[in-house]
């Protein structure tokens, strides 16, 4: 009697446990209702646990209780479970539900293509995405390299003494800052482009010379190949390792907002 007591005890923790992973197992079934199915199961008193370190990246790969998200373990956060299953935590989800309230909003996506992610069946970038959010920086860079050659052209006709329009030179280098500064603020770029800013460009001081405007192609080039490759791609699921050895888009598009800032200081001091 007093051994069937004791095995008694050994098992009713056990079947506990094995009823309270089988509530947790229920709440990752299905992508659309993820949200409703994680909410029930915390009604339901499933346990917290305390969250685990959040990297200071939003985007970098993270594992919970040894298990990947594509492999459907339910994350948690201080208080429950969070709803998408994609995201390694809390904030994680919070910073891309905002992004992708953001292109419902100005692009006029269907909020139901979102919860293709739900499920981290595929990157939480599409080329489908890219393609919708660089159709302005890829037409603004192309219009950018028309105009560094009207701006290129006016400067070898005012250093071989011909006149120029001052007026239109200087409005030709702010409209070529402008657009580098809307490239660099595209809010696609923060989100996808997560390399680390350069310095490409410090002025100096005297007037401009040949060789500012040789830099000024060279970035303007490579930024546009950049955002036409991105544009075009057919896969987001890898990253060629020699884009890491590039410069950033944005430190592309800060460099040319610099040289034409000394250009048009230049022009204002003759």
């Amino acid at each position: 009697m007093k051994i069937l007591a004791a095995a008694l005890s050994l098992m009713l923790p056990l079947a506990a446990q094995a009823n309270i992973s089988g509530s947790t197992g229920s709440s990752s079934t299905g992508s659309s209702g993820a949200s409703a199915s994680a909410g029930s199961a915390h009604s339901e008193g499933a346990p917290s646990r305390p969250a685990p370190p959040a990297p200071s990246n939003p985007n970098a790969p993270h594992s919970n209780n040894g298990k990947s998200a594509s492999q459907g373990s339910p994350g948690y956060y201080y208080g429950g479970y969070y709803p998408a299953l994609s995201f390694y935590s809390y904030d994680s989800y919070l910073f891309w539900s905002g992004f992708y309230s953001y292109l419902s909003n100005y692009y006029g996506l269907n909020p139901l293509y979102c919860t293709r992610f739900y499920n981290n069946v595929e990157p939480l970038i599409t080329p489908q995405i890219l393609k919708l959010t660089l159709r302005d920086p890829v037409r603004m860079s192309s219009q950018m390299l028309e105009m560094i050659d009207q701006l290129e052209s006016m400067y070898s006709d005012a250093s071989s003494g011909k006149p120029i329009n001052k007026a239109l030179y200087v409005a030709t280098s702010q409209q070529i800052r402008d657009m580098a500064r809307s490239i660099r603020g595209e809010r696609i770029l923060s989100v996808y482009d997560l390399r680390k800013e350069k310095d490409l460009y410090s002025p100096e001081s005297g007037p401009i010379k040949p060789e500012d405007f040789q830099k000024l192609r060279e970035l303007a080039l490579d930024l546009d190949r950049q955002l036409k490759n991105l544009y075009t791609a057919s896969s987001t699921a890898t990253i060629s390792a020699d884009s890491y050895k590039e410069p950033s888009m944005g430190s592309l598009a800060k460099g040319i907002e610099k040289i034409c800032k000394a250009v048009e200081d230049s022009a204002k001091r003759k």
